[in-house]
Protein backbone atom coordinates (compact mmCIF):
# COMPACT_ATOMS: atom_id res chain seq x y z
CA UNK A 1 0.00 0.00 0.00
CA UNK A 2 1.75 3.29 -0.82
CA UNK A 3 1.81 5.96 1.56
CA UNK A 4 0.90 9.66 2.02
CA UNK A 5 2.44 12.09 4.71
CA UNK A 6 0.78 14.92 5.54
CA UNK A 7 1.40 17.77 7.94
CA UNK A 8 -0.41 19.56 10.17
CA UNK A 9 0.69 22.17 12.01
CA UNK A 10 -0.11 25.86 14.36
CA UNK A 11 -0.29 28.70 12.78
CA UNK A 12 -1.97 32.20 13.81
CA UNK A 13 -5.45 31.02 13.17
CA UNK A 14 -5.74 27.25 14.94
CA UNK A 15 -4.05 24.46 12.72
CA UNK A 16 -3.35 23.48 9.33
CA UNK A 17 -3.20 20.31 7.15
CA UNK A 18 -1.71 20.07 4.09
CA UNK A 19 -0.44 16.97 1.66
CA UNK A 20 3.00 17.61 0.40
CA UNK A 21 2.42 15.55 -2.61
CA UNK A 22 -1.08 16.28 -3.75
CA UNK A 23 -0.97 19.95 -4.51
CA UNK A 24 -3.89 22.11 -3.50
CA UNK A 25 -5.30 19.71 -0.94
CA UNK A 26 -4.76 21.48 2.31
CA UNK A 27 -7.37 22.42 5.38
CA UNK A 28 -7.48 24.58 8.07
CA UNK A 29 -8.98 24.07 11.59
CA UNK A 30 -9.32 25.14 15.08
CA UNK A 31 -7.77 21.90 16.58
CA UNK A 32 -5.22 19.64 16.34
CA UNK A 33 -7.29 16.44 16.62
CA UNK A 34 -10.07 18.25 13.73
CA UNK A 35 -7.39 18.99 11.19
CA UNK A 36 -5.28 15.28 11.56
CA UNK A 37 -9.18 13.86 11.12
CA UNK A 38 -9.87 16.69 8.16
CA UNK A 39 -6.92 16.25 6.27
CA UNK A 40 -7.03 12.48 5.91
CA UNK A 41 -10.69 13.12 4.54
CA UNK A 42 -9.59 16.05 2.31
CA UNK A 43 -6.72 13.73 0.71
CA UNK A 44 -9.00 10.98 0.20
CA UNK A 45 -11.49 12.99 -1.83
CA UNK A 46 -8.62 14.47 -3.48
CA UNK A 47 -7.52 11.07 -4.37
CA UNK A 48 -11.17 10.08 -5.42
CA UNK A 49 -11.65 13.22 -7.40
CA UNK A 50 -8.48 12.37 -9.41
CA UNK A 51 -6.70 15.13 -8.85
CA UNK A 52 -3.34 16.60 -9.78
CA UNK A 53 -0.24 14.22 -8.05
CA UNK A 54 -2.59 11.46 -7.42
CA UNK A 55 -0.96 9.23 -9.86
CA UNK A 56 -3.94 6.84 -10.40
CA UNK A 57 -4.16 5.91 -6.67
CA UNK A 58 -7.63 5.26 -5.41
CA UNK A 59 -8.47 6.01 -2.08
CA UNK A 60 -8.37 2.74 -1.01
CA UNK A 61 -4.53 1.87 -2.39
CA UNK A 62 -3.08 5.04 -0.18
CA UNK A 63 -2.58 5.27 3.12
CA UNK A 64 -2.59 9.08 5.10
CA UNK A 65 0.37 8.81 7.55
CA UNK A 66 -0.47 12.46 9.45
CA UNK A 67 2.78 14.26 10.88
CA UNK A 68 1.42 16.71 13.92
CA UNK A 69 3.96 19.62 14.15
CA UNK A 70 5.00 19.24 18.35
CA UNK A 71 4.39 22.64 20.23
CA UNK A 72 7.74 24.53 20.76
CA UNK A 73 9.81 22.98 23.43
CA UNK A 74 10.40 24.89 27.18
CA UNK A 75 13.85 25.79 27.46
CA UNK A 76 15.88 23.12 28.75
CA UNK A 77 18.59 25.52 30.58
CA UNK A 78 21.44 23.20 29.70
CA UNK A 79 23.25 25.66 27.94
CA UNK A 80 22.32 23.93 24.36
CA UNK A 81 18.84 25.30 23.61
CA UNK A 82 20.15 27.93 20.94
CA UNK A 83 21.31 24.18 19.10
CA UNK A 84 17.59 22.35 19.97
CA UNK A 85 16.38 25.88 18.37
CA UNK A 86 18.20 25.39 15.29
CA UNK A 87 17.73 21.49 14.38
CA UNK A 88 13.72 22.47 14.79
CA UNK A 89 13.87 24.79 12.39
CA UNK A 90 15.74 22.79 10.33
CA UNK A 91 14.09 19.78 10.33
CA UNK A 92 11.93 19.13 7.14
CA UNK A 93 8.72 16.75 8.34
CA UNK A 94 8.64 16.09 4.69
CA UNK A 95 12.10 13.46 4.94
CA UNK A 96 10.10 11.20 7.21
CA UNK A 97 8.19 9.95 4.02
CA UNK A 98 11.99 8.36 3.18
CA UNK A 99 10.90 5.89 5.89
CA UNK A 100 7.65 4.92 4.65
CA UNK A 101 9.67 2.13 2.63
CA UNK A 102 12.56 1.31 4.89
CA UNK A 103 11.39 -2.11 4.61
CA UNK A 104 11.17 -2.40 1.17
CA UNK A 105 14.61 -0.89 0.80
CA UNK A 106 16.01 -2.89 3.05
CA UNK A 107 15.49 -6.11 1.06
CA UNK A 108 17.21 -4.32 -2.25
CA UNK A 109 19.60 -2.65 -0.37
CA UNK A 110 22.99 -3.15 1.26
CA UNK A 111 22.56 -1.44 5.01
CA UNK A 112 25.44 -1.50 7.07
CA UNK A 113 26.63 -3.20 10.38
CA UNK A 114 28.11 -0.71 13.31
CA UNK A 115 30.84 -3.57 12.88
CA UNK A 116 31.09 -3.78 9.48
CA UNK A 117 31.37 0.42 9.57
CA UNK A 118 34.08 0.02 12.50
CA UNK A 119 36.15 -2.18 10.30
CA UNK A 120 35.77 -0.28 7.04
CA UNK A 121 37.27 3.23 9.34
CA UNK A 122 40.28 0.45 10.42
CA UNK A 123 38.77 0.33 14.17
CA UNK A 124 39.42 -3.36 15.38
CA UNK A 125 36.79 -3.86 18.39
CA UNK A 126 38.66 -6.15 20.22
CA UNK A 127 41.71 -3.52 20.37
CA UNK A 128 41.54 -0.80 23.12
CA UNK A 129 41.05 2.84 21.93
CA UNK A 130 44.09 5.12 23.49
CA UNK A 131 41.42 6.19 26.04
CA UNK A 132 40.88 2.89 27.02
CA UNK A 133 44.42 2.14 27.66
CA UNK A 134 44.88 4.46 30.08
Amino acid sequence: MKKLLAIVHRNEDGYRGYVPRLPGCEIHAATAEQAETDIIAAAKAHLAAGREGTNGFAPDQVEIVVAVEAPPPRPRGDGMDEIYDQMRRDFDPADLESLFDIEERMKTEKFYTFEEVMAELGYDPEEPTDEQAE
